[in-house]
């Protein structure tokens, strides 16, 4: 099957009777990108994947491969087992009776190639996927990340040109997740294999991907890599969904640009916080966006990481807190404190903390966003 430069899906759309799944959705992706679909439970995400893959029949839109498109639901809709892309599926799917080699072999023997040339591939994926003398064994043999290893394995045997994997690690546990995410990380850098990558999980999406798509209710949200998606969310949804716990009501008080820096003064529950922002000059469109944007006397919402708030002094935004309650996570504990006059601080300080004790919490005012109020 011939590889391809560019994947791109224009106005996609999927109704499942009146009910819209996925909205709109645009999306270029190039060769070797690995690119993960995120966002929480019914978004879209495994619906689009299923779109892309041929699975399921698309409402409106069209997919293209190199300017060729393969669907517009319509009058063209290439079948999936002639779009050349292999999908790994959350459940495994591997059949119980026959053996390590005979699963990953199926694919092959259907279409009928030659048998020598069938155990080779099956032992050269064998090996790729660490996988070597199992064989002959059978799935109930093996442990859930050994399952999933075999399933990528009956997946990549067939050389496809995108590799889509659906939520592959949900069933595992927390040791093995971390585990497979490395070894997914290591098989993409050597196949360069494009890889469409379907998870709610940040921390996955943030560790394997090239591009992360951030989805919410069928629509997309942001494209970006991992950096921009974790330090530049373009909406308080996304913050939300990236760690941004910390979301305080208030109003702007004053807006002061200098530069290429923006700088705001916010009232949160009557206490005086700054928020300062840096643009490069290759980001002037954001800044007059954000400028055009917000106004003294405005209603916003912040978002803050916990992670970004650090216990010590400073000359603006440091606050002496009551501590709620605390989790011990080793290196670090999760905080929850309060300002006196009544709002919450979620932090994650590197020091003792006990409940009932008082803390001084600094939170950056570059590591402050702003954002405007969104319904829901």
């Amino acid at each position: 099957m011939k590889e391809f430069k560019t994947l791109t899906i224009q106005n996609l759309y999927k109704n499942y009777g009146s009910t819209e799944v996925l909205k709109d959705f645009n999306l270029t992706i190039e060769k070797g990108e690995f690119v993960t679909f995120l966002g929480p439970s019914g978004c879209g995400k495994s619906t689009a994947l299923n779109c892309i893959c041929g699975l399921v029949p698309i409402t409106g839109g069209e997919i293209y491969v190199d300017g060729e498109c393969i669907d517009n639901s319509v009058d063209i809709c290439t079948a999936p087992e002639k779009r050349g892309f292999g999908m790994v599926f959350q459940n495994y799917a591997l059949f119980p009776h026959l053996t390590i080699a005979k699963n990953i072999s199926f694919g092959l023997e259907l279409k009928k190639m030659d048998k020598k040339e069938i155990k080779q591939r099956v032992e050269n994926v064998l090996e790729l996927v660490h996988l070597e003398g199992h064989g002959d064994k059978f799935p109930s043999q093996l442990s859930g990340g050994q399952q999933q290893r075999v399933a990528i394995a009956r997946c990549i045997v067939l050389e496809p040109r995108l590799l889509m994997l659906d939520e592959p690690l949900s069933n595992l546990d927390a040791k093995l997740r971390l585990e497979m995410r490395y070894e997914l990380k290591s098989l993409h850098e050597r196949l360069q294999i494009t890889t469409i990558y379907v998870t709610h999980d940040q921390h996955e999406a943030l560790a394997l991907s090239d591009k992360i798509v951030v989805m919410k209710l069928g629509k997309i949200q942001q494209v970006g890599n991992a950096q921009e998606v974790y330090t530049k969310p373009v909406n308080l949804f996304t913050a939300d969904f990236m760690g941004y716990k910390n979301m305080w009501e208030g109003q702007i008080a004053r807006f002061v640009e200098n530069g290429d820096e923006v700088e705001m003064i916010l009232n949160i529950n009557g206490t005086s916080i700054v928020s300062k922002l840096l643009f490069t000059k290759n980001e002037v469109v954001q800044k007059l966006k954000l400028k055009n944007a917000y106004e003294t006397g405005q209603s916003i919402l912040t978002a803050v990481r916990p992670e970004d708030i650090i216990a010590g002094e400073g000359s603006i935004n440091c606050f002496v807190c009551n501590i709620n309650q605390t989790e011990y996570l080793g290196k670090v504990s999760n905080v929850s404190a309060s300002v006196p006059n009544g709002f919450k601080i979620d932090a994650r300080p590197e020091c003792d903390t006990f409940s009932g004790n008082t803390i001084k919490l600094y939170v950056p005012p570059e590591k402050i966003m702003v954002f405007v109020k969104e319904e829901g």
